[in-house]
């Protein structure tokens, strides 16, 4: 709580710097993700749509920031997995979940932009580590929509990127039981 304060402090006090804001945004989406661990709902929901808020507001000041993308995009994209639990109206979970979706495709794209152009060493493994995660995060969302390929198709794409990554792993063994599941009915 003290360092969202602190941090709204300095963009209250004329610094407004897309980075607080974001900072914000993952203070305040750990804080959904704490809420969804302890089964509580309204703090899992204030938590993602605290998180949606900032990460918004960051990307107005950088609209073309890829991080700040992928990051509203994944806060959308739980807020709307929390709302078809029952907490909304359906139609709301559904669209955050495809904006969620779209952004996160959004960041995808300049991430593998960016990955095509840079040769210094270090900002390549950084925008690697970024990608993957991109890749996992709209695979869920995904997942979501019932959209079962595309989501394989992502998940595959996060491992090709980090193959030593077990929980990837793991959840595309579980997507494909699923889908072989869902393909013998």
């Amino acid at each position: 709580k003290k360092a969202i304060e602190s941090l709204s402090k300095a963009a209250i006090n004329g610094k407004i710097f897309p980075k607080v804001f974001f900072e914000m945004g993952n203070i305040h989406f750990e804080n959904g993700e704490v809420g969804r661990n302890s089964r509580n709902i309204e703090d899992t929901i204030e938590g993602f749509q605290n998180a949606v808020e900032n990460f918004g507001t960051a990307l107005e000041l950088r609209p073309t920031n890829p991080e700040y993308m992928h990051h509203l995009g994944r806060a959308l994209a739980n807020l709307g997995s929390v709302d078809s639990a029952g907490a909304y109206a359906f139609g709301e979970a559904q669209d955050n979940l495809l904006r969620g979706n779209t952004l996160i495709g959004n960041a995808i794209d300049i991430f593998e932009e960016i990955k095509q152009q840079e040769s210094n060493e270090e900002t390549l493994e950084e925008v690697s580590t970024q990608l993957h995660q991109a890749y996992f995060d709209r695979a869920i969302a995904r997942s979501e929509l019932g959209l079962t390929d595309d989501s394989l198709e992502d998940l595959e794409n996060a491992i090709q990127l980090d193959p030593e990554n077990l929980k990837y792993t793991e959840i595309l063994a579980g997507a494909y039981v699923q889908h072989a599941r869902r393909q013998a009915v």
